[in-house]
């Protein structure tokens, strides 16, 4: 089985959105319904679609087992209002803001978006994910870039010894 997978989708990404919440009458009751909005449905089933002709492409085979670790660069279409025209003009501040997406969607929501979209098609479940690393940037060419793989017993032990070291380090 290969031990890692690799893929990009292209598009603006996106975040995964709250659900919403409907009523159900079922033999003259009605309750509440929590249901996956249409913008969360497509977006999953395009990320969940690139994973799934990675998985072919690669030649995993079957579902990746065990603790993994998922790596996600967001590279989000600079807006024209954070176009950078003349840097050397700009304050340190006023720079940082352009360079980096300081704005909705949350970092988090997205990568929920891209975990959840995963489920079943790369891996069993969501709470495989033992370490995640996530950016979001600019870029002319707006996609998600994705990699997920699995841990072995050389990482848990490098994990271990580098937990020990700060604890002997730091008291």
């Amino acid at each position: 089985m290969k031990l890692q997978l690799t893929f990009v989708v292209d598009g603006q990404p996106c975040a995964l959105a709250r659900p919403g919440i409907g009523v159900v009458s079922r033999g003259g009751k009605q309750r509440a319904h929590a249901y996956d909005p249409d913008k969360n449905k497509v977006a999953k089933a395009h990320v969940g679609l690139v994973a799934g002709l990675a998985m072919r492409d690669g030649k995993v085979g079957g579902l990746l087992k065990g603790p993994l670790e998922m790596r996600v660069i967001f590279w989000r279409l600079r807006p024209v209002s954070k176009q950078i025209k003349d840097p050397g003009r700009l304050t340190e501040e006023n720079l940082l803001k352009k360079s980096y997406p300081i704005t909705t969607p949350d970092l988090d929501n997205m990568l929920k978006l891209v975990c959840d979209a995963c489920e079943g098609i790369v891996y069993k479940n969501d709470s495989q994910i033992v370490q995640a690393l996530a950016y979001k940037r600019y870029s002319d060419k707006p996609r998600t870039e994705v990699i997920i793989r699995c841990l072995g017993m050389k990482d848990m032990i490098i994990a271990l010894w580098r937990g020990l070291r700060r604890k002997v380090t730091h008291g």
